[in-house]
Order: C-alpha cells, then structure tokens, then sequence
C-alpha cells in the first residue's frame, strides 16, 4: 500500500506544478447556484427532461436537482449515495455493483434508468445499462446532477423506465482558475486527489480535470447469508475459510481514474472529452486463491469509458436555433466469476459450451452518435416548438486488447445448431434512428398545452413509440399545477435483441405508463414546495431463469399497477439551507404473465417450489422513505451539514417470511431457526443512515477543510432479489455497512 500512496501524491504533486505554471483569467463569474434564492433557480431553464427551453416551472417532469455546494458538503461515497440521500424515494441495493431505484422501479442491472453526461446518453447498451460514472468515488468535476423521478423515454429515447440521471460537469465558466484537493476515507482505506483548471478569455474557455483514486475496501464488513439448500446462516467474515473480499476496495489494485477537458469556442461550439473507470469486486464474496497462488475475488465486475463530443448552437435569429452534435464513445465491461481455479481468473467463458471458464461478460461497445434538433419561438414566446433526429451505430466486440467476445448468452444455440459463442465471436452492429418533436402551446396562463412524442428504431427490434401530453396551470406565478400522462418504453439489451434476430423474432418493449399530477408552490422567495402523485401501469420484462437447464433469458413476466406520492419542501435562507421529503410507493396489483410462476418483482402472483402468493407489495422496496438536510453557515466561517434518511415499512422483504412461514408453518428447525435470526438481528426494520460534516474555510490561502463521517450510526445494506425458487430464502442477505470516517482539503490557487 505504501508505493501505491506515494505513486498518489506524485500524480497530485505532478498536477499541482504542471497546473499552477498556467494563466488563468480570473475576471468575475455569473451568480452560482448556491448564491441565488429559491425563486431565481425555479426560473433558470434546466437541461434535463424537455428539448425545449423551459424553466424548472414548467418543465413536465419530476426533477431534483443536486448542486456542486450539496455536493460538496455531503459525505457520499458515489453519485449512488448521493441520489439515496437527495432524491425523494430513491434508494440503493446491492448486486455486482450498486442498483438504483426510483418511484419502485429496480431490477438486477441499470438498465431500467438513463445515466447522461452533458446531455450524453452514457448507458451500455449491450447488459448494464447505467453503470460507468456510478460507482467512481471522485465527485469533484460535477457543477450539478439533474434526475428526473420516473418516465422519460419521449425525451431520452428507450430505457427510461425508472429515471434519468443527468450529471453536469464543470466548465471554466463554473469553476475559472486552478483547484486542488485531496480526501482520505480512513475507514474504508481510500485515498485520492484532484487538480482543475479553468481558463477564460475572449470567445475561448477551457477546463481540464483530473483524478486518481486508490481504495483498499473496509476489511471488517458483517455479510449475512443464508445457505439456499440447507437453511444454515450466519455472517461471514475475514477469519472465515480465505476470507472476504473486502467492501468497495478496487479489484486487483486497480486504481479508480477520471479526465475530462472541455473546450468552448466563441460561445457556439464546444468540444469535451472524458475518461472514467471503476472496478469492485461484488459483495458477499469470499476471496479465491488461483493455482498460481494469486488472491481475486471470487466475483467481481468492472468498466472503463471514453467519450468524445463536439457540439455545435447555431442561433440563426432571435427565435431560431439548431443544436447540433457528433460523438464517438467506447467503453469495456467485464465481470468474472472464478470458479475455475485452476485458470486464470480472464481465461476461459463461464457460459462457453467448449469448456466452461471463469468469464461471464467481457466485451467492448463502441458507438457513433449523430444529433440535430431545431428549436423555433415566437416572440412573445408563448409557442415553442422543437424537431429532431438522432442516429446511432453500435459496435459490440471483443474487450480492449481481447480477441474474443465473451456474453451471458454464448452458451446458446441458434436455430441452424450453431453456438451464439462462435457465431459472435467478431462481434456484432446495431443501428438506430430516432425521430422526436415537442411543442409547447401557451394558450392562457391556465392552459398551458405540452406534446411531446418521439419514434425509435433499431434494426433488430419493432418500432418504439413514446407520447407525453402536458398541461399545465399558472394559477399565478407562484403557484403552478401539471397533469401529465406519458409512456415510456425500453427497448432489451444488446445482447438480447441479437439473440432474438437469429431466431427471427422482434420481442414487444417494455411499456410503463403514467399519468402525474404535480403542485409547486413558491410562498416565499426563499421556500419551494412540492406534491407529486402519480399512477403507474404497464407490461414489465424480466430476465427468466430455468435450473432445468442452467440459463435464462429477458422477456414479459407480469403487469403491475402502482401508485406513488410524493411531497418535498426546500428552505433557503442566508446562513441556513433546510430540506425534506417523504415517498409513499403502494402497489396496487401484480399479475404473472402466462408460464411464469415467479419472478422479482412481487409474491402477490407466486407459486414455486411449495411458495404461494403472498402479500401485494413490490418485492425489493420500502414502501416509505423520508428524508432531510441541513446546510448551516456559523461563525468564523465554518459550514455544519447533516441528512439523514429513513426507510420503512419493507413490506416486500416481510412478505418473504410470511411465504415461507406458509410452506413450513413450526415443522421445520431450520426455517423457525432462521426466522428467531431475522427477529433479531430487526431484518427489515426501520433503517436509518446519518450523515454529518464540519468545514472550515481559510480565507489566507483559500482553502477548504472538512472531516466527515458517513452513515454514523450503522445501517444494513440489502441485496436485489430475483424471486424465491430454492429451499430456503435468497433474499435473506445483507451488509452492515460500518460507520465511516474521513477528511478531504481543497485549495483554490
């Protein structure tokens, strides 16, 4: 660990010569975010959620928006705590890597939610989905995250199912000048670095950034499991057998690295390119020793990312503009479980018909994007209309410096008796076309018509087609109300759809509908008020496991009907800025689709292996939440920060006991055994996570300080479960997350 430390602070000491060597123009910035009133940020136009520019009033989306300062102040680990600890009912569970979900929707990938860069559509489309930005520790290049709670597919194209996460970098029109900074987590061994720098001058501004990170994992983490096949359970630790991989450490001492440059010429083009990793082993995983006496984590997972944009906002007139861009992004996805010690933990396909190895995914996709949309207003800007086009080719191949593909799939057999394993071994394209269009009719100040639809293609799938209509209410201008109903489509995964063209088949989407009512209230400058109900339904897929024969595969499995509310209030004033929601989510029915007997969703519509409907809540969510923040300036400049977030009511999660309760009732010792665990270790209780943070700024060398400690008073962390089908529970595994300490210094040259 010790040449790895010193390798940290010679990048960081590197950085801060090479950047504090340059010229920077330091003249005055525009107001921040952080210094305007509640008032003047519902009136800024948002990047995220129309291709209009409306402001935050009137945009027709639920959207929580996260600022550098929010950012700054609140100890989170990843973009992922982050989301758990600002957005109303958002929550994150365990699997290879962190699975988010909002509003109920959560599954065993991302794939379900869009993560964009700048507007940039970052998903891995082969198997992921969102997974490249989310789980990389260093935030510190990020002015502000944009997320839309629930649909967006009409704006976005297919995936948008659950969310969108929209993360805004800095620029030099943010952050001028040059930062450093360093952080250590002591508790789970992390240490990293930064250096910026952003330099304007006229009709030209650049920012360049860059970020190492090196984490051993905390070593001392409870997992709880349970034995699927006997019912004996217990928590693992370090002194078990090898021992646990430890939480969240970097795989095979990988370092965790960031860059982003992005240039603006004469306020009409810009071009920005950017570089991302992160590699982690998965939780519950017991550490494998290789018969060439290397220790790996018996399964881990990982992904490193490129993207190079240029965009281009010509204004032809006053009323006319046209937004215009080209990108090209490639990025790796691995993930290997090593059962096979006897090869190396990269060699051979762990779904390979010719030889089983320890590679599950490892693959390369590479992607050309082309976009252009034109936005028309009318003077009196009370009707906006935008048309677009976008086009993508998508390249799935082997993985960077591979020379061979290796999917979940492989092991499959096309129709003419060829494996997929052989027949993919070069890869293979996709392309896409998008259509989409968006008008905006200000009728009245209480009618205010919004239509929005969009029409996707992909050469393996049918035609997607996502509608949103809008109207919105201006009772005056502090008080507005939206009724919105949309749908929202995604379209299956890469992999997925190539398997279905060989079999000459073009599998439905998946379709969520929705209709919104939302109230914002602004009854003063300085306070924001929100309510948000929402009624959901729609035909959800699922990937199918069949033990008869050892695979699976993505298809409809149920329909659910559920309904979620939602309300927020914001705070701001000069030295305090307060904060809180509560998310209520109730599923009001689930039906299993012809053939399916169970699935991960929900146990009201169950029967496997002696396990009946149960209950009627969504499997892997609480169906409460309440969250809240604080942000207190004190004197002699330092800044106090506390959130702290409550989840209740795990009604899935009890249904599971009660289901099994149901097949064994007293007459079996294994099962009434476990159940007097749960009880008392609270499985499913009331989890509560407390964040706090003290800074304290030098204003003689413009520096920063700040000591936090990240969920101080312990918490579980439970895993997504894919439904029950063994002889005692799956779902019954979880992490007691530890409290974490920690520091981090900023310093602005």
């Amino acid at each position: 660990m010790k040449s790895r430390n010193c390798s940290l602070f010679n990048y960081i000491l590197s950085l801060i010569i090479l950047i504090s060597l340059l010229p920077v123009n330091l003249s005055a910035q525009e107001k921040t975010l952080e210094e305007m009133t509640i008032e003047e940020l519902m009136n800024l136009q948002v990047k995220t959620g129309s291709i209009l520019n409306l402001t935050k009033t009137k945009i027709p989306v639920s959207l929580t928006t996260i600022t550098s300062e929010d950012i700054a102040l609140t100890p989170a680990r990843n973009i992922a705590d982050l989301i758990e600890i600002y957005v109303p009912g958002a929550l994150c569970l365990n699997h290879t890597s962190p699975r988010i979900g909002i509003r109920g929707i959560i599954i065993d990938r991302n794939y379900k939610l869009l993560m964009l860069v700048n507007g940039k559509n970052m998903n891995q489309k082969g198997a992921q989905g969102a997974a490249l930005e989310l789980s990389n520790w260093d935030l510190n290049d990020i002015e502000r995250i944009e997320i839309i709670r629930g649909s967006g597919s009409v704006t976005y194209g297919p995936g948008a199912i659950a969310g969108i996460i929209n993360i805004i970098t800095k620029t030099a029109a943010t952050s001028n000048g040059t930062s450093i900074g360093v952080e250590d987590n002591f508790t789970y061994n992390s240490k990293g670095g930064f250096a910026s720098l952003g330099f304007s001058a006229k009709d030209f501004n650049l920012y360049a950034y860059g970020s190492v990170r090196f984490t051993d994992g905390y070593k001392n983490a409870e997992y709880f499991a349970v034995d699927q096949n006997t019912g004996a359970s217990g928590f693992l630790n370090p002194s078990q057998a090898e021992g646990v991989m430890p939480m969240f450490g970097d795989n095979l001492e990988r370092p965790q690295i960031k860059l982003h440059f992005d240039v603006n010429l004469f306020n009409e083009w810009r071009v920005w390119a950017r570089y991302t990793n992160s590699d982690q082993p998965a939780l519950f995983r017991q550490k494998m020793t290789l018969a060439a006496g290397e220790k790996v984590p018996v399964w881990f997972t990982g992904q490193k990312g490129i993207v190079g944009v240029l965009e281009n906002n010509h204004s032809f007139s006053g009323n006319i503009s046209l937004k215009s861009n080209i990108s090209y992004k490639s990025e790796n996805y691995y993930d290997y479980w090593v059962t096979k010690p006897l090869l190396h933990y990269d060699e051979g396909g762990f779904n390979s018909p010719h030889g089983a190895g320890n590679i599950v995914y490892d693959f390369s996709e590479s992607e050309i994007f082309l976009s252009s949309i034109i936005n028309i207003t009318q003077k009196d800007e009370k009707y906006k209309y935008a048309l677009g086009v976008s086009y993508s080719y998508n390249r799935y191949g082997s993985g960077w410096g591979n020379d061979k593909m290796y999917m979940l799939s492989n092991d499959y057999k096309s129709p003419d008796g060829r494996y997929i394993e052989d027949i993919i071994a070069d890869g293979f394209n996709t392309n896409m076309i998008s259509f989409f269009s968006e008008c905006n009719f200000e009728f009245h100040p209480l009618a205010n018509l919004l239509v929005s639809a969009r029409m996707d293609k992909n050469n393996f799938s049918k035609y997607f087609f996502s509608p949103r209509i809008g109207l919105i209410s201006e009772i005056d201008k502090d008080n507005i109300v939206k009724l919105i109903w949309q749908r929202s489509v995604r379209m299956n995964t890469g992999e997925e759809l190539y398997k279905e063209y060989l079999y000459n088949t073009k599998a439905n989407p998946e379709i969520l509908n929705c209709f919104e009512l939302m109230y914002n209230s602004l009854p003063t400058k300085n306070i924001l008020l929100n309510i948000s109900a929402s009624y959901n339904w729609g035909e959800m897929l699922g990937f199918v496991y069949d033990p008869a024969t050892i695979k699976g595969e993505t298809k409809p499995i149920g329909n659910l009907k559920y309904f979620t509310l939602e309300a927020e209030a914001r705070y701001k004033f000069e030295k305090l800025t307060f904060g809180i929601n509560h998310s209520f989510v109730k599923q009001l029915s689930w039906e299993n689709a012809a053939g399916i007997t169970s699935q991960g969703i929900s146990y009201a519509d169950y029967n496997s292996n002696g396990l009946l409907s149960t209950g009627n809540d969504l499997n892997n969510w609480a169906n409460n939440a309440t969250k809240l923040f604080a942000n207190v300036e004190l004197p002699c400049q330092f800044t106090f920060h506390a959130d702290g977030q409550f989840f209740w009511k795990w009604n899935g999660y009890k249904d599971v006991q009660l289901m099994y309760d149901g097949k064994y009732g007293n007459s079996n010792p294994a099962w009434k055994l476990l159940n007097n665990i749960l009880d008392d270790e609270n499985f499913a209780g009331t989890d509560v996570k407390i964040n706090l943070s003290i800074s304290k700024y030098f204003p003689q060398i413009n520096s920063t300080v700040s000591v936090y400690g990240i969920n101080l008073l312990g918490s579980k962390r439970y895993s997504y479960s894919s439904g029950e089908r063994y002889n005692y529970p799956s779902r019954l595994m979880w992490v007691n997350e530890p409290a974490a300490l920690g520091i981090k210094i900023n310093v602005k040259l």
